[in-house]
């Protein structure tokens, strides 16, 4: 009876211990589970606010921009490099190296009359000469995203976006450490597109309008003419000499 009991106690013991172990991974698994929870709840809020500037600023709907974000960012960015594509594409260039444009091979012929001795040749590539071909499409896609962004209308749409962002930011620093200031952004030549870019907290307004005597758009104005018609640099040459 005694040796029943003690090890009656013991099995006791050991079962709470067990399940306090079992309570506090649960708790831990809860709570990271609401930490994510939270955080991808602010990632689309801050999202949706994002796309709603940008729909404001440019005069497109919620949806359409929404749409836009979501083609750019996630469906071409992140197509994965398949190769025997890049494999084929670069023997593809070797063969037309040198040709005129109407004495190029198209890809359809390349691969139809040299299918067998390109599969002998994919069979036969080590691991390091495949991801090789890989890094060459991925950096003509990187190459082709930067042109494509490198047009006017992307330049102002990316900008719009940052200054957007870069409201909130200011808005809130401001609020939590009772900063005062402002910044001006313009456009640096005539064939740029982005509208002037203004920040100006309340008191650093009040400062403009009665210290400067001039209004804060009328400020960023000046400013970007100043810019765009070069005298900036006329007077700095003439400081220079």
């Amino acid at each position: 009876m005694v040796w029943f009991d003690n090890f009656s106690l013991a099995f006791h013991w050991d079962g709470s211990h067990s399940y306090s172990a079992c309570n506090g991974q649960k708790e831990e698994r809860r709570a990271r589970q609401m930490k994510l929870a939270s955080d991808i709840a602010s990632a689309q809020r801050a999202d949706v606010q994002e796309a709603r500037d940008i729909a404001r600023n440019h005069g497109r709907s919620l949806k359409w921009t929404r749409v836009q974000l979501l083609k750019s960012q996630n469906l071409r960015d992140r197509r994965r490099v398949n190769s025997w594509n890049a494999f084929i594409r670069a023997k593809l260039r070797e063969a037309n190296a040198g040709r005129d444009r109407g004495d190029r091979v198209i890809l359809t012929q390349f691969v139809a009359r040299n299918k067998d001795d390109l599969r002998v040749a994919y069979k036969n590539l080590t691991p390091a000469q495949q991801e090789a071909y890989n890094a060459e499409v991925r950096v003509a896609r990187d190459t082709k995203v930067m042109v494509v962004r490198s047009n006017p209308k992307a330049v102002s749409h990316t900008v719009s976006a940052a200054f957007a962002n870069m409201d909130r930011e200011w808005t809130a620093l401001c609020a939590q450490t009772g900063l005062e200031g402002f910044y001006i952004a313009v456009r640096g030549m005539v064939e740029d597109l982005p509208e002037p870019k203004v920040f100006f907290t309340q008191k650093a307004e009040n400062f403009v309008r009665t210290v400067l005597d001039i209004e804060p758009r009328r400020l960023a104005l000046r400013l970007e003419s100043w810019v765009v018609s070069g005298l900036g640099l006329s007077t700095s040459a003439l400081s220079t000499n």
